[in-house]
């Protein structure tokens, strides 16, 4: 050990109490401080690889619940897309078979709110001379919520349009939770997927593959 260089008092830093010695480093000593790095940065890699792999599924689960009961902050941009992010937290869900959401018992209520949810997003429109129906993404437009089911055809409240991919989650998710799909009129749901195919030209009358996402465009 040897004391702390001359060339270092005096220059404004405080006095230590003491005498202040700094360690001489020594060829072997370096060597040894070395190893002990590795050797450190081998156990980080050794945990993090003994890790891979392992899924807390109750922490997962409790972040789907989260989500579910009110739109994160970071999300809030997607309010008009509520559904699809229902769809997913949902699906993710029934993946882990969650006892919360789809015990037969336990989860009944909890899955009864969420499809009278998805039902309050029905929307029936009339596209020229054919009544289509679909889903919205989310409660935006501020229609009121209904606690009954409200009968196949019965237009919103508040004007808004049928979305493609809202549709298709809300009727998957549907299914998801169990309902028997007996207040979705097939027919005109298939009106407005139709309705949503897009010409290659206007007016060519040949329908191809690809779809607007609503009647807007």
């Amino acid at each position: 050990m040897s004391k702390l260089p001359s060339e270092f008092k005096g220059k404004g830093l405080p006095e230590p109490d003491g005498e202040v010695t700094i360690e001489e480093i020594t060829p072997e000593k370096l060597a040894g401080m070395q190893a002990q790095q590795m050797a450190k940065m081998k156990a980080v890699a050794d945990l993090a690889k003994s890790n891979l792999g392992k899924f807390d599924l109750p922490k997962n689960a409790r972040y789907l619940h989260y989500s579910l009961s009110g739109l994160p902050e970071p999300y809030e941009s997607l309010d008009t897309n509520r559904l699809t992010l229902a769809h997913f937290c949902i699906q993710s869900l029934s993946i882990l078979k969650d006892g919360r959401l789809f015990d037969v018992v336990k989860g009944r209520e909890v899955r009864e709110r969420m499809i009278k949810w998805i039902y309050n997003l029905k929307v029936t429109q009339k596209v020229g001379e054919t009544t289509i129906e679909g889903f919205c993404g989310g409660t935006f437009m501020g229609n009121p919520f209904n606690d009954v089911f409200l009968p196949t055809g019965t237009p919103p409240s508040t004007p808004t349009s049928v979305h493609l991919a809202m549709t298709y989650c809300a009727l998957l998710t549907l299914l998801t939770l169990g309902d028997d799909l007996s207040h979705v009129n097939a027919q005109d749901i298939m009106e407005g997927v139709k309705g949503l195919q897009n010409l290659d030209r206007e007016g060519d009358g040949i329908l191809y593959g690809s779809f607007k996402s609503h009647c807007e465009g």
